[in-house]
């Protein structure tokens, strides 16, 4: 349909026992600002600084860590990062990536 309006994907939302420590995380890694969160924070978005899609983290009690790829573990959507370097990205990501599996 000509001059309609079309959809953007804005944003997406990461479940996680301590969502402040998982936005610097990612923060750091895709080296994009981090905005200081107010106290003990329930939420904290990240933004890409040439606009595009945010990052956002929200608290989750009783969270369960991801077993990919075990249906008895909900929420499982599986994502990724790609660097220029390989065994430096690796190594970065640390315990969020073990070595069965892409990163």
């Amino acid at each position: 349909m000509p001059g309609a309006a079309v959809p953007r994907f804005d944003s997406v939302t990461i479940d996680y026992p301590d969502p402040a420590a998982l936005a610097r995380f990612y923060g750091e890694l895709l080296e994009w600002p981090v905005p200081a969160p107010a106290g003990d924070a329930e939420y904290v978005a990240i933004d890409p600084p040439s606009g595009g899609t945010a990052i956002n983290f929200q608290r989750a009690p009783g969270f369960a860590a991801p077993a990919w790829p075990d249906p008895a573990v909900q929420q499982q959507a599986p994502g990724g990062v790609r660097g220029q370097d390989e065994p430096d990205h690796r190594a970065m990501l640390g315990p969020w990536c073990r070595s069965d599996q892409w990163c």
